[in-house]
């Protein structure tokens, strides 16, 4: 028995329409693997899709390839992930579903969590979605867990949360679930949403992978991982690394330090030169302070038509500044959150009402961490406004509203 573990195709997430492409392609590339190496079934923990709507184009697609999935018969198992979510808790995941094109494997009678057998191995599965501000969590804690722990054989779990013992660094600052919370029992859990490789052995021996993204999803993944990837699984729990290369990358970091913008501009055209840049994915992360004038006197159009030849060019700018700013940050009366909260304690004589507003002061300010996506971002951000005002159990009585 060989299994392949597939998770976070964002089918549609890149706003890049050639990287977007390379997403889709990446896709078919890996169904292409699946059916090369006769794999028994494929299981997919979450967000096959970057949103609840995809585009026509990335609806097209998924159906396509799972269509020849199917065709060969290799049954595909799934479980929803955040990005497949809507606020209402419907999913595109049902329409593949009604089409006969996946199955999906949280099945939940009354409040207990039923197993899903395949018909040609045996093999038992189970999943719980992932929903936005890690709303799951409540359901782990609700649901019966039983027929799972019982189940004799072979038995799979699929999950799409980060776990607070394996969460990467760009995620320190969320708190997420123990691995603990998860069901015991089964031989393989299948995770999903964290973009990071990680196997590790659990509960006497069972594995427990994150596969990372099927394509990379942003700037530093493209950077760290430069191309998809997901595991093949044998039932001795032994897997094989599959890469998937489509586009070759490359990266070059470009310190401007001391530089005026004119000098900024000539250096970063000798790095360039420097490059295999025809039909590659170039990235260029600019950083440093320059000592007169703005950013925006950086001709990064210039660089644009430089690299005419590369198949699609990506810059990182977040650590470009003017060295002025930051002697003008070291001012605190110029803080424009001291001058923020010096406001509110002006402007409220109310006591509840000033923690309230630094409470959303504190959450305001948060920035993004590197490599954080705007996905992990917002939901970190309304995480801490939720936490910070108390307002969890309004939260989550809300969205069990909307799901029913």
């Amino acid at each position: 028995m060989k299994f392949a573990h597939l998770a976070d195709c964002h089918l549609g997430g890149w706003r890049d329409e050639k990287l977007k492409r390379i997403g889709h392609e990446s896709f078919r590339m890996a169904i292409n693997e699946c059916i090369r190496r006769s794999v028994d079934f494929a299981v997919l923990s979450g967000d096959l899709f970057n949103t609840s709507v995809p585009s026509i184009d990335s609806l097209k697609h998924a159906v396509k390839e799972l269509k020849r999935l199917r065709d060969s018969s290799i049954p595909c198992y799934v479980i929803t992930g955040s990005h497949d979510h809507s606020p209402s808790g419907k999913t595109m995941i049902e329409v593949l579903e009604e089409a006969g094109l996946v199955i999906n494997v949280m099945k939940v009678e009354g409040e207990r969590l039923c197993l899903t057998t395949d018909s040609k191995t045996g093999v038992k599965l189970a999943g719980v979605y992932g929903r936005r501000l890690g709303l799951e969590r409540e359901d782990y804690a609700s649901l019966d867990m039983s027929e799972a722990l019982n189940a004799s054989g072979f038995k799979i779990f699929l999950f799409h949360t980060a776990l607070e013992e394996f969460k990467p660094e760009d995620l320190k600052h969320v708190e997420c679930q123990s691995y603990e919370e998860l069901p015991k029992g089964f031989n393989y859990y299948a995770g999903g949403h964290v973009h990071y490789l990680l196997q590790k052995k659990i509960n006497n021996g069972a594995l427990l992978t994150y596969p990372g993204a099927l394509f990379p999803n942003n700037f530093k993944e493209l950077e760290e991982f430069k191309m998809g990837h997901f595991y093949i699984v044998n039932e001795d729990l032994e897997f094989e690394d599959v890469w998937l290369p489509i586009k070759e990358v490359a990266s070059r970091t470009i310190n401007l330090g001391g530089m005026r913008p004119i000098e900024a501009e000539e250096k970063i055209l000798k790095e360039i030169k420097k490059l295999e840049c025809e039909d590659r994915i170039v990235l260029l992360r600019i950083e440093g302070a320059i000592i007169e004038g703005k950013t925006s006197d950086i001709d990064l159009n210039r660089i644009d038509k430089e690299l005419a030849d590369a198949y699609a060019v990506l810059k990182n700018t977040s650590k470009l500044q003017v060295a002025e700013e930051q002697k003008e940050m070291m001012i605190e009366e110029e803080n424009p959150d001291n001058i923020e909260r010096r406001m509110v304690e002006e402007k409220l004589d109310d006591e509840k009402k000033r923690e309230i507003a630094s409470i959303l002061i504190d959450t305001l300010v948060l920035e993004k961490g590197e490599g954080e996506k705007n996905h992990d971002f917002e939901e970190r951000v309304l995480t801490t406004a939720i936490e910070g005002l108390k307002l969890g159990d309004i939260a989550y009585d809300e969205d069990k509203k909307n799901r029913a």
